[in-house]
């Protein structure tokens, strides 16, 4: 269980690819772009961010300078929260700036490893991957997003089913990609009350 929820962690690292506002600044337009998280999800403590992502850049065989070069790098452009009230990381939110938003070309790719279950948890763990839904969508009628909605669901006991979406937006011409995972399904308007740009 533990190795599937660091590879849930660590595929933002890879795929580069009250109400609480986080901001994230921009580098092209200098813009501040603020989302404006549910209180459902709360931000995680530098403490947990470390471990968790030391844990996930592990798997990439790096040495421990390349992970923690990797971690620092990504520090600027991660934000991580956790569910509120959970006992693990399992439910987590990954919010990650990117320079570009990922193609057509490679998020049909994707989409089309998960219709095969010839993406990377099948080959890792005995876990059946169900792509529950993918595709262009527009963010409160404001900002072009695509989506890719699966479920897990464990043979063998060894996680609880589960749902990950990913989510590649554009706000204003600013790449965010955003990473959901929970026990029971959730979208990206549930998490994310409002964007802001100023």
């Amino acid at each position: 269980m533990k190795k599937l929820l660091l590879i849930l962690l660590c595929f933002p690292l890879l795929f580069g690819c009250g109400r609480e506002a986080k901001t994230i600044e921009t580098d092209k337009e200098k813009k501040d772009v603020q989302f404006v998280v549910s209180d459902d999800f709360i931000p995680v403590d530098n403490e947990t961010y470390i471990n968790s992502f030391m844990e996930s850049a592990s798997l990439l065989n790096l040495s421990e300078k390349e992970q923690v070069d990797l971690i620092n790098r990504n520090r600027k452009m991660i934000e991580m929260y956790a569910k509120m009230g959970a006992e693990d990381m399992s439910e987590n939110m990954v919010i990650k700036k990117t320079e570009s938003i990922a193609s057509q070309k490679e998020l049909n790719y994707l989409v089309k490893q998960l219709k095969e279950k010839g993406g990377r948890a099948d080959e890792i763990l005995p876990v059946e991957v169900e792509l529950i839904s993918s595709g262009n969508k527009k963010y409160k009628n404001k900002y072009n997003y695509f989506e890719i909605v699966s479920k897990i669901d464990a043979s063998e006991q060894i996680i609880n089913s589960r749902y990950n979406a990913m989510y590649s937006i554009d706000i204003s011409n600013n790449y965010y990609q955003i990473f959901l995972n929970t026990n029971i399904r959730t979208d990206i308007d549930d998490v994310i009350v409002n964007i802001l740009i100023q």
